[in-house]
């Protein structure tokens, strides 16, 4: 049967159970802890559950087992930093801003003992950072974040991009990393850059053979093929909801005219309709 660490933290008792062999947090008591309504944020969740990693895992209640909604304990910083502290009710805000700042902290160390696996750094030096490193990493925090309440933020990305719960567990390897990271993470408030606009896209010149001038021309297989190879490469550079399904469609004409299943002449009339269909919709995505 799944094992429970329950921790008190803040007048509440919170759960820390093991999946696949790392800590797993269930969310329901952390939610309603912070006075939040366990319904709205659990669907919120579940919307983006491959981002937070959520698992459901059966856990022993004094009901009996039940299925829990859990979170793995090194995602919980990211997903506490998603809460927008100044937007929640105001006589919730301070408990809001209390888990963020110290709940995944005392999970971990808690986690830790439970385990047997507390990290010691006297005794880890060679493993992680030292007492120096971790002053210099809280110094370039420090001047990067002047405004400490925007540190929470910025130590749970720190944390969700090394995969700690704590720099000061951070790895010996990482710090030089670490050091450049920090300058780079992008404020509250900063909007990200957007993408350079799509070049606008012009359809391949075609010109329909003139019946009068070559009968053959209009049956001329070879001449066919290649019209529908151009087409297929100008498809490379369409979006792929468009792109796609429109290759796999002369894919299908350009078979269907090898095997002689279909009349050349019909099949020119087909591509001289895909073709106003195609200058039409790039005219509307330039």
């Amino acid at each position: 049967m799944t094992q429970l660490l329950e921790v008190a933290f803040h007048g509440n008792t919170l759960l820390v159970t093991e999946h696949e062999q790392q800590p797993f947090v269930p969310m329901k008591p952390v939610i309603e802890g912070m006075g939040m309504d366990w319904k709205s944020q659990h669907t919120k969740i579940s919307a983006n559950k491959d981002r937070w990693g959520m698992v459901i895992i059966t856990i022993p209640s004094k009901g009996g087992e039940q299925r829990a909604s859990c979170l793995p304990l090194r995602k919980l910083p990211g997903w506490l930093m998603s809460i927008h502290s100044n937007k929640v009710k105001p006589e919730i805000r301070d408990k809001v801003i209390a888990f963020q700042n110290e709940c995944d902290d005392v999970l971990w160390e808690r986690w830790q003992k439970w385990n047997n696996q507390e990290t010691q750094l006297t005794n880890n030096s060679c493993q992680l950072i030292t007492v120096n490193q971790q002053g210099v990493l809280f110094n370039l925090m420090a001047s990067r974040f002047p405004d400490g309440r925007d540190r929470p933020y910025a130590w749970g990305r720190f944390n969700n991009h090394f995969r700690i719960n704590s720099y000061k567990n951070l790895p010996f390897t990482k710090y030089e990393e670490a050091c450049r990271y920090i300058p780079s993470i992008p404020g509250k408030n900063e909007v990200k850059a957007l993408p350079a606009p799509m070049p606008a896209i012009k359809p391949p010149v075609w010109t329909k053979p003139d019946p009068a001038g070559s009968a053959d021309a209009i049956r001329n297989i070879q001449t066919m093929r290649s019209i529908i190879t151009e087409l297929q490469t100008w498809c490379h550079e369409l979006p792929a909801e468009a792109g796609m399904p429109l290759w796999e469609a002369l894919d299908d004409l350009k078979r269907l005219l090898i095997t002689g299943s279909t009349e050349v002449s019909e099949a020119l009339t087909h591509l001289e309709f895909s073709v106003r269909f195609l200058k039409r919709w790039a005219g509307r995505n330039q």
